[in-house]
């Protein structure tokens, strides 16, 4: 398929990517290039730099407009991000960006929308979105590149140029929730299709070495981020479970990795069930409690209540089969900063510490996956009504939680988790930088009775917390919020402990208003 703008043959993203960006280009490259003269001395950052950058403590933010504009920024967020997200512990393709990042060219597409991305975070940081970022006109640069490294068959199948899509998606999700610009939410989408037609493209090149298969990782992780609002997504889903499947026994494992194919499976029978309500006609419906009730293609129904009653056991074993490395501690809330205390902790949940923010993050993340699986079995159950004896028939797993308890439990850890993911970070205070985050003091019992600390760095814990934990607590919060709102989920609003739902709907509120996300 050749783009419709340039004539070139393009084995990725096809005329939809085209038709996405291309008038767009011209306008941001007409409405931002005043800004480029002012990046006088701008440098890729080397290999050395990042190497002595995991030995740094993160520098102050930098100003936006100045003549290392792009190099400054570059630092910054590499030195803020590339610390939070562990590829082993959550699957991020920011796991990996720095090692592609430093190989690759200073004028190629990837170079061009990782600076970018860090532009605008930092302007996100510094002005809160309400300031011009150069990044634009840099992203409109990539998307030039990106059109035409896709004509040439050595780039268009280089793990760089996957990256690069994974970028611009970023860039695009960044400007949807913190700018609210207009049709980001779109090319997101647009951006993650063509990551997902690259994967298509490169055909075994995705299973030749461990960041290959890491890139596939980080690609079905963005998925699952985006097939929840979108039902035609459903294609994607397909496409990426089949390239999955094809890599044999090689894949990547590892508790990330399991959460990921845990809520990739959730996702297909999610979707699934959306497409099947949506195809029942309107004589099949009919209104119990707000729920519709199915009665046409009830067998897929049960068929999905019975995968979806073995993966909430699937999930249940996920967190019992977790490492030492992920283990979490409980603290009593007296022992905290009043601070801390006043601002973030749930009275009914002891506070939980865990050794890195990563897999606080993480543990979550699959918190909110098996909330929706029992969200689906709820949504099920109403829809059709089963005897016992006939769910043993159809193979369903037996000793499964109830889930209405099992989903109070789930609530009650994810609250426990916001101290750790936020401190007593509030908006408006006489230090918008600092941030105080629960913490303790352990013996080793490796025989010496050595003293550290629990995560072992504190400073390095916070400066994730402001650059990550918050939107990362935020995003989650919201999850469990729509749940509870959503009429297909059955009783999960009314079995939560009176008040939990308005102090997490506080929490969102506080996250909202340090973040400067508008609603």
């Amino acid at each position: 398929m050749k783009c419709s703008a340039r004539g070139h043959l393009c084995p990725g993203y096809g005329d939809v990517f085209d038709k996405s960006h291309r008038d767009e280009t011209i306008k941001i490259r007409a409405r931002h290039s005043p800004l480029s003269h002012k990046i006088t001395a701008a440098r890729k950052l080397s290999k050395q730099e990042f190497i002595t950058m995991q030995r740094q403590n993160c520098p102050p933010l930098p100003k936006n407009i100045s003549p290392n504009a792009e190099y400054n920024a570059l630092t910054w967020f590499f030195l803020y991000y590339n610390r939070s997200y562990d590829i082993e512990e959550t699957c991020s393709f920011f796991g990996v960006l720095p090692d592609l990042y430093v190989k690759s060219a200073m004028s190629s597409p990837l170079n061009r929308a990782v600076t970018a991305l860090a532009l605008q975070v930092t302007n996100l940081h510094n002005f809160h979105g309400n300031e011009p970022s150069m990044g634009h006109d840099i992203y409109a640069e990539s998307i030039i590149q990106t059109k035409d490294a896709l004509s040439l068959p050595g780039q268009s199948k280089s793990d760089e140029m996957l990256m690069t899509t994974l970028v611009l998606e970023a860039y695009e999700s960044v400007s949807a929730t913190f700018v609210r610009r207009r049709h980001s939410a779109s090319r997101s989408c647009t951006h993650l299709r063509g990551s997902i037609a690259l994967l298509r493209h490169r055909g075994a090149i995705n299973y030749r070495d461990k960041l290959s298969w890491s890139l596939v990782a980080a690609t079905r992780n963005r998925l699952l981020q985006h097939a929840w609002q979108n039902t035609d997504e459903l294609i994607g889903i397909e496409t990426i479970h089949d390239i999955w499947d094809c890599g044999g026994e090689v894949k990547p494992q590892g508790p990330a990795v399991e959460a990921d194919t845990l809520a990739f499976k959730l996702s297909r029978l999610w979707l699934l069930d959306r497409k099947l309500l949506a195809n029942s006609p309107p004589r099949d419906r009919k209104k119990v409690h707000s729920v519709p009730v199915v009665t046409n293609g009830i067998d897929q129904l049960q068929d999905i209540l019975s995968q979806a009653i073995c993966l909430a056991n699937e999930c249940a074993i996920w967190h019992t089969a977790l490492p030492s490395s992920w283990r979490s501690v409980s603290v009593q809330a007296s022992t905290l900063p009043a601070s801390i205390r006043a601002t973030s902790v749930y009275e009914n949940a002891a506070p939980t510490i865990y050794a890195k923010l990563s897999i606080a993050n993480s543990k979550n993340r699959q918190r909110i996956t098996e909330l929706r699986c029992l969200s689906l079995i709820g949504s099920c159950l109403a829809r059709i009504a089963l005897p016992d004896d006939r769910l043993q028939d159809r193979g369903h797993c037996g000793n499964f939680p109830t889930p209405l308890a099992r989903a109070q439990v789930l609530v009650d850890e994810i609250c426990a988790s916001v101290s750790f993911l936020t401190g007593n970070r509030t908006a408006g205070g006489s230090n918008t930088r600092a941030v105080l985050v629960p913490s303790l003091v352990q013996t080793s019992s490796d025989g010496h009775h050595r003293k550290y600390t629990f995560p072992r760095d504190i400073r390095e814990h916070a400066e994730q917390v402001i650059a990550s934990g918050l939107y990362m607590m935020y995003s989650t919060l919201t999850e469990v919020l729509e749940m509870i709102g959503d009429t297909r989920t059955i009783g999960m609003g009314t079995i939560l402990r009176d008040g939990q739902v308005r102090w997490i709907m506080g929490q969102v509120d506080r996250l909202r208003d340090v973040l400067h996300i508008v609603k």
